[in-house]
């Protein structure tokens, strides 16, 4: 017997908080997991999607495999929708120091590097992508090869490695930018609109 809508809302808000817990939960746990003191946001998230998108049998093996194991349950059959709240809760649980005018541009720049990489997968793929995704594949570029990525972009993402702060506000910007592109269409393929 199938679901009902309101069933599949609760499952869906419920994962998208556990989404969240997981995350939270690894990210203050990685210096632990990588053995170093202030792990930035783009390690965070490039090891964490890394493991994601290994073979299961690898993450078995890691100390905190059943955090990962329960992030990937939750991400899997979530709708694109809830990815962008997941994430959004999580970033915005963070704290850190205000920014001055130059930090807040380089956030901005950071944002529109990972902005400019969702439209263009959308339009390569005509369909939409998880940011979630977009995230992976902008670290995963910059980490393994930033000649792939102008000039512009490497500079500004070589900017934000240098101060978490402007990582986790360029995340907020992206991720409010990705919810003003998206999510109304997202949100129409969940609640039937």
């Amino acid at each position: 017997m199938g679901t009902t809508v309101k069933e599949d809302l609760i499952r869906f808000s419920e994962r998208t908080v556990l989404v969240s817990d997981c995350l939270d939960k690894l990210y203050r746990h990685m210096p632990e997991y990588l053995a170093h003191k202030n792990v930035n946001y783009f390690e965070t998230f490039y090891y964490i999607f890394q493991q994601l998108n290994s073979d299961a049998s690898q993450i078995q093996e890691l100390a905190f495999s059943s955090t990962l194991r329960e992030l990937e349950e939750a991400l899997t059959g979530l709708p694109l929708f809830y990815h962008i709240q997941a994430l959004k809760a999580f970033f915005n649980r963070q704290t850190s120091p205000s920014l001055d005018a130059s930090e807040l541009e380089n956030a901005k720049k950071m944002a529109r590097v990972f902005d400019e990489v969702a439209q263009e997968i959308t339009k390569y793929l005509d369909d939409y992508v998880s940011p979630v995704e977009v995230i992976l594949l902008v670290l995963l570029t910059f980490i393994n090869k930033p000649e792939k990525l102008p000039d512009e972009a490497t500079n500004s993402l070589k900017m934000a490695v240098k101060v978490p702060a402007i990582q986790l506000e360029g995340f907020k910007i992206f991720l409010r930018q990705y919810d003003n592109h998206y999510s109304v269409m997202l949100r129409s393929e969940v609640f039937d609109e």
